[in-house]
């Protein structure tokens, strides 16, 4: 392998990286957000989906997890193999810095886009109410536009981060 494809295999690997810490940093945001609305559609007497749609988020991770490592060390199939085994890395310090692992990466991203779905299946849900209060109507909507800006922006941010400790031996 010559030298400019190995570096643009630490650049995709810096990207992934960068993009499963924008993620992460996207779910624990969503996590507040939907603790937020479940008190704020509860004191406003409407029916709390929103603490259904964060319990969904929180266990589906760890389940498709383990179902992805489960599934994919029994079978020889390409595209789950694909999908949860991890290419050797060459920035490896970096890999066990931020704890970077393709199953985990996958599984939440899978439950992150599952979890829009279902905040999308909500806002369907809340305008079929004739007198809603326009602050609970809106919380689907402002939350996904939220999650998605926040997930893009915090991807830039890390992945100038990155570059910026791997030129300066801080990693």
């Amino acid at each position: 392998m010559n030298q400019n494809d190995k570096a643009i295999t630490m650049k995709k690997e810096i990207q992934a990286v960068a993009h499963y810490k924008a993620l992460r940093i996207t779910k624990y945001y969503l996590i507040i957000a939907l603790i937020l609305s479940t008190l704020l559609t509860g004191y406003s007497g409407y029916p709390s989906s929103s603490f259904s749609i964060l319990f969904v988020f929180l266990v589906l991770t760890p389940i498709l997890s383990f179902t992805l490592k489960d599934y994919s060390s029994r079978n020889d199939n390409k595209f789950l193999k694909a999908l949860t085994q991890d290419p050797p890395f060459y920035l490896n310090t970096l890999k066990k810095k931020f704890r970077y692992s393709k199953v985990q990466y996958t599984a939440e991203t899978i439950s992150f886009y599952f979890t829009m779905l279902l905040l999308f299946l909500w806002l369907y849900h809340l305008r079929s109410y004739e007198h809603i209060n326009p602050l609970v109507l809106y919380q689907p909507v402002i939350i996904i536009i939220s999650c998605i800006i926040l997930r893009v922006f915090a991807g830039i941010i890390y992945k100038l981060n990155i570059n910026y400790d791997l030129m300066h031996n801080k990693i």
